[in-house]
């Protein structure tokens, strides 16, 4: 016969064990590297409360936190800034400038009542134009755009069900030429022929109240 001591040492032991499997559970897609990443950004090294070395926010509040649940290590970069409801949040990577190439990032929905979304900019010309891949929770879609003077250009739309907050999820482009392709959690969502920005920049997004965190952005030439 158990004794209630005994049941409340199994019960801890059981919430532990299942804790355990349950923090596995909440990582979406690949958990290894980026097959060639030649530039990897953790932010396991920057501080607490700055901004991350190397990125320049453009709009927004982008900031290192301590995580006790990070991707990776024990840091995130956070979007922590509110704007308007049509506007964005971004951050751009200083001296980047690539053509071809696969570009990855880990992020997590923590919380917003018009979005809840993070995103992959791309061939960056200035702070209106560039490509950009995102996906939002509460629309529950991947999409890909092409932004001109500010304004996203829809060239694909991918829609699927599960994205909430408090989950790790991976976000992956990769541009050949015109040929850009979109993965979500290691799986081809979409894919749009489009020739506007021919190179540039590199950056990660997000949009009106979003709070998201940001992890592990990798990119192979």
């Amino acid at each position: 016969m158990f004794t209630p001591r005994a049941i409340i040492v199994a019960s801890a032991a059981l919430l532990l064990f299942g804790g355990g499997l349950a923090c596995k559970s909440h990582i979406y897609g690949p958990r290894e590297p980026l097959a060639g990443a030649t530039r990897r950004w953790t932010f396991d090294d920057d501080t607490p409360g700055r901004s991350a070395v190397g990125f320049r926010t453009v709009a927004g509040t982008f900031t290192v936190a301590d995580d006790a649940h990070a991707f990776s290590g024990a840091r995130t970069l956070r979007q922590v800034g509110v704007v308007p409801e049509r506007e964005y949040t971004y951050a751009t990577v200083d001296g980047i400038s690539a053509a071809d190439l696969q570009l990855r990032v880990r992020f997590r929905f923590e919380s917003g009542e018009i979005d809840q979304a993070g995103g992959l900019m791309f061939r960056v010309q200035d702070a209106k134009n560039y490509y950009l891949a995102r996906a939002n929770a509460l629309e529950q879609n991947v999409r890909l755009y092409r932004v001109v003077d500010g304004v996203r250009e829809r060239l694909g739309n991918y829609t699927l069900e599960g994205m909430r907050a408090g989950l790790w999820y991976t976000l992956e482009i990769e541009a050949r030429g015109e040929r850009l392709s979109v993965r979500w959690n290691g799986e081809f969502v979409l894919q749009a022929t489009d020739g506007a920005y021919k190179t540039g920049g590199i950056g990660i997004w997000s949009k009106a109240d979003s709070i998201t965190a940001f992890d592990d952005l990798e990119m192979a030439p």
